[in-house]
């Protein structure tokens, strides 16, 4: 018996293409989708597949669902951040959440992420806002929680 892999990667590379054609970028402002931190290319928004907690228990010993299936529980962060230069603190805050929006429409949509798990959806999300560093502008992140059960 062939034991099957984690869907975490699975996953991962849906929501990449998934955003990455679903998202898009606002007039003379660039937009990444990246899993995990973009790099040296610092746009003006960020929208990153990152880290997760996994858990993963003993489903089925024997029956119809694959004898020694395991049931898998993630929760998978996806963060967004939005920066506009500038007073305006307004500006960033709702394109934070309109970015935020999107990811969640975009997964409710299809919550078995193409077929790969049972089930996904949005399970909290939170977001932050400062001052850039050196005053130059507002940077808003927003952290959406997606929780994650498949049969592997």
């Amino acid at each position: 018996m062939t034991i099957p892999n984690s869907t975490v990667p699975a996953v991962k590379i849906y929501l990449l293409n998934l955003l990455g054609s679903t998202l898009t970028q606002e007039p003379g402002y660039q937009l990444v989708v990246c899993l995990d931190d973009p790099g040296p290319e610092q746009p003006d928004d960020i929208v990153s597949i990152g880290a997760v907690q996994r858990k993963a228990e003993l489903y089925q010993m024997i029956g119809s669902m694959n004898a020694g299936s395991f049931l898998e529980t993630y929760d998978m962060h996806i963060v967004i951040s939005t920066f506009r230069g500038g007073p305006d603190q307004s500006w960033p805050f709702q394109r934070a959440w309109a970015l935020a929006s999107t990811v969640e429409a975009a997964v409710r949509a299809d919550p078995t992420c193409a077929g790969n798990v049972i089930k996904a959806d949005p399970k909290e999300s939170r977001d932050t806002s400062s001052w850039e560093p050196e005053h130059k502008g507002r940077l808003v992140e927003v952290e959406i929680i997606l929780s994650v059960m498949a049969q592997i």
